[in-house]
């Protein structure tokens, strides 16, 4: 769907050999007519010449459109009539003749404003920027039109107009990832792109129509595992967020005497001397070693009843040495 054919303007692009063009809309004075080469206007008689009162010639044809590794965009003229409308071109006196061309002359004024000020419009409307020459809305400025891009027959041509992302968009893969910000999205397409799905059944495949982007999460709650949909494989590709189970930790034993043998304790604390030990198993015996609070004399080893020891294996055979 391309924007309404303008009143008052005519945009061309170059193809460096073209240097006639038309002038296919009505004006009052050729003062009134106005060439652009991107956005530097060209002047009378140095840049152009008329060769009738519908047509004229450049004195260089606009370059085209440069290939390579930094393209160089074809260069672009407007054609352009601004009225003015500051004055009247017509000027009313008391005992004037009234005369057809005088007042054909008068409302052709404000029809041909009434255009140029519509073609403005349309350009905010269409969301297709400013053209060269004053005038024109600030470039910031635009209107969101509600056309979604399924619906739009010009859909990836520059002919394109459509503003608006929906959840069909979404589906069929038509939500543009392209850095740029030329779109806004229902909350149909937000939330069918972004809602995560969060169920212990595997989501159902989207029909062979839909394309569904990346982005959608599936949580399964059941395994606790975190999926993303990949286009491309058609499939949800799982984030092995979680692997197997660890060991368990140790559980802690609280007392003053020792843990009981055999025991499931990893850990003792000492509630009287406010000691943390560790059970150690060198192979020949479990021990308690001393893993915190406060520490021996260095060098020296003490069994659990605070008997001194000359080795490890001696605390041993004091009452389940403590060391």
């Amino acid at each position: 769907m391309a924007i309404p054919t303008p009143y008052s303007y005519r945009q061309y692009v170059g193809d460096g050999t073209a240097k006639t063009f038309s002038v296919p809309f009505p004006y009052l004075a050729r003062a009134h007519v106005h060439l652009y080469l991107n956005s530097k206007e060209l002047v009378e008689g140095t840049d152009y010449t008329w060769t009738s009162g519908v047509q004229l010639q450049l004195t260089t044809a606009p370059q085209a459109a440069v290939p390579g590794a930094v393209p160089v965009p074809a260069e672009q003229l407007t054609v352009r009539r601004i009225t003015p409308e500051d004055d009247q071109i017509v000027q009313w006196k008391d005992g004037s003749y009234i005369i057809q061309d005088d007042l054909n002359e008068s409302d052709k004024q404000w029809l041909y404003l009434i255009q140029e000020h519509h073609d403005q419009l349309m350009l905010l409307q269409w969301g297709q920027g400013t053209i060269p020459g004053g005038g024109s809305p600030a470039a910031s400025l635009s209107f969101w039109n509600t056309l979604s891009r399924s619906k739009d027959p010009d859909k990836g041509t520059p002919n394109e107009v459509a503003n608006t992302i929906t959840k069909k968009d979404q589906l069929a893969g038509d939500w543009p990832i392209d850095g740029k910000d030329k779109f806004i999205a229902t909350t149909d397409a937000l939330s069918e792109r972004f809602d995560v799905l969060v169920q212990d059944t595997k989501p159902t495949d989207p029909p062979i129509t839909e394309t569904r982007q990346p982005g959608k999460l599936w949580f399964d709650d059941g395994s606790l595992q975190l999926s993303i949909w990949e286009p491309a494989a058609k499939a949800w590709i799982n984030f092995a967020m979680s692997g197997p189970p660890g060991p368990p930790g140790p559980n802690v034993f609280y007392g003053v005497a020792f843990p009981p043998d055999p025991t499931p304790y990893g850990l003792w604390y000492d509630t009287n001397k406010k000691e943390l030990r560790l059970k150690y198993d060198d192979g020949t015996g479990v021990q308690w070693v001393l893993a915190g609070g406060a520490s021996p004399p260095t060098g020296q080893l003490i069994a659990g009843n605070g008997v001194a020891a000359n080795s490890v294996y001696q605390i041993q055979t004091i009452d389940q040495g403590v060391i």
